[in-house]
């Protein structure tokens, strides 16, 4: 090859450069500057609980969880998981969890994996979005035995934008079902 050729072919080659990266910047300033959007989605999520008896024996828990798109880009949900855990009364399994925490050598058990009671699941296929600003909320309703004291509410909404790994926005609360009862150690 002549240098006069590998001269026309570097040529072209940085005007391919050049013009792909006008094109990449031009994008990314009309997502940013005009539409005002950030590349990824940010979210807060609230928890609140109604409950109340349906008969002798039972409860209705009705979990509303509020979504709000605190970031500047669209945000697309693909899939939840949304669990009603058991707290109070301690079942066995969670007793000997809680035991084994307060073992002081046992550094590597840190967290008490409570008996789930009811599970809500939505695949990637029910996909729901929110622009910028907005708020939404879903509505989960649960029967239980009144019996329950404390529960754990659980919510997983998952983020399709990262399509190859399982990252979302989760959230954990507690509720008091029957704040007039006296907490039983088992």
């Amino acid at each position: 090859m002549t240098p006069e050729k590998f001269s026309v072919y570097v040529g072209i080659v940085k005007s391919i450069a050049t013009l792909a990266a006008m094109i990449i910047g031009a994008l990314w300033s009309y997502n940013r500057f005009i539409k005002g959007r950030e590349p990824f989605p940010r979210a807060h999520i609230e928890h609140r609980v109604f409950v109340s008896p349906i008969d002798g024996n039972k409860m209705l828990i009705r979990v509303s969880i509020e979504i709000e798109n605190i970031g500047n880009s669209l945000f697309q949900l693909g899939g939840y998981d949304i669990r009603l855990n058991q707290v109070l009364p301690l079942t066995p399994e969670a007793a000997s969890q809680i035991e084994q925490i307060e073992v002081p050598s046992n550094k590597s058990k840190k967290r008490i994996y409570w008996k789930t009671l009811s599970q809500r699941l939505a695949d990637e296929e029910e996909i729901f979005e929110l622009e910028p600003g907005e708020k939404d909320e879903k509505y989960f309703d649960f029967i239980v035995d009144n019996s329950l004291e404390l529960v754990e509410i659980y919510s997983y909404f998952k983020n399709i934008i990262k399509k190859n790994r399982q990252l979302g926005w989760g959230k954990k609360t507690f509720h008091e079902l029957n704040p007039s009862k006296e907490v039983k150690k088992p």
